[in-house]
């Protein structure tokens, strides 16, 4: 299936399935959009700053360790998906901002103590899930300026922003990230295909397996089996084989058109993630040389 092909999928499925959903999430949210605005209270804290983008895909789980070193610098804002959230609170991360897109009821929040970071949400989120966040909150628009969405975003006030969709959240704030004057942008957990686990640990997929987990389920299972309910295509990196899904692939995609017009460089520790000749694959190495520089990794050595 061809880049088009994939875009048109996508919208077809947005379009019929969601529009009815996003109406009435729409109406539920007005208040809480009235009363905290858009993106606009929040752009600011992305200028002058090294900004990580955090994805919940199961190569996450090696980046933990190096988000506990960084993530209370003032020079580093930590961007998380809200599938992420469970992973980066449970070990003592709490980010600066997290975003979320998701239009149905899902717990993401509500376990834990969100006061301290602020939500970037599209203005059609699930009411619910809103409900059960704990801090400032920031909305915005899809960059979709037709019918019948363009309706849609005069409910909800034109002002608010707009972002490119990219048919993922972790796209969504790619899109915004890239419009700001960063030092760095570098993107973890952003997998795009399953290799043996859908998500890093921690999420909340695996509190929604566990009721099936038994001695003749067990977990390794039921990632299988989930990985294959999913599974639309192979894809090939290096010497390794993944499987992926029609809004994966298509994120890829938008993520390389993104990245092969745009001046700005953008590092990658997920895997397999966008491909290497679109972004910067870096190590936990050369992660670490981006935030403390040359000079601290040699005094550290030394010691």
């Amino acid at each position: 299936m061809n880049k088009s092909e994939v875009y048109a999928s996508l919208n077809r499925g947005v379009l019929s399935e969601r529009l009815m959903a996003f109406s009435r999430n729409l109406t539920k949210n007005r208040a809480l959009i009235t009363d905290q605005g858009g993106l606009a209270s929040v752009v600011r804290f992305f200028s002058g700053v090294h900004v990580v983008i955090v994805g919940a895909g199961e190569s996450l789980d090696r980046s933990i360790p190096l988000l506990k070193k960084v993530h209370q610098r003032d020079d580093v804002v930590l961007l998380a998906v809200d599938m992420a959230l469970g992973a980066l609170y449970e070990n003592g991360i709490v980010p600066d901002f997290a975003i979320t897109c998701e239009t149905s009821p899902r717990d993401f929040f509500s376990p834990y103590d969100t006061s301290r970071t602020t939500l970037l949400a599209f203005s059609c989120s699930s009411n619910s899930n809103l409900r059960s966040w704990r801090g400032p909150v920031a909305f915005y628009n899809w960059l979709i300026r037709e019918e019948p969405y363009e309706s849609l975003w005069k409910r909800a006030g034109l002002d608010l922003g707009f972002v490119a969709t990219g048919s993922t959240v972790t796209t969504q704030a790619l899109s915004i990230i890239m419009a700001l004057p960063s030092l760095s942008i570098t993107v973890m957990g952003n997998d795009l295909a399953f290799a043996n686990y859908p998500y890093c640990r921690g999420v909340s997929w695996y509190k929604s397996v566990l009721p099936v987990i038994n001695r003749f389920v067990p977990a390794e299972t039921a990632a299988r089996n989930s990985i294959r309910r999913a599974r639309h295509f192979d894809i090939k990196r290096d010497d390794k084989t993944y499987c992926t899904n029609n809004q994966f692939l298509g994120a890829k995609y938008w993520i390389e058109d993104l990245l092969s017009v745009s001046k700005r460089k953008v590092c990658d520790m997920s895997e397999p993630g966008v491909s290497g000749k679109y972004i910067s694959k870096i190590s936990s190495k050369q992660f670490e040389t981006l935030i403390f520089g040359e000079r601290a990794n040699r005094k550290r050595r030394r010691r």
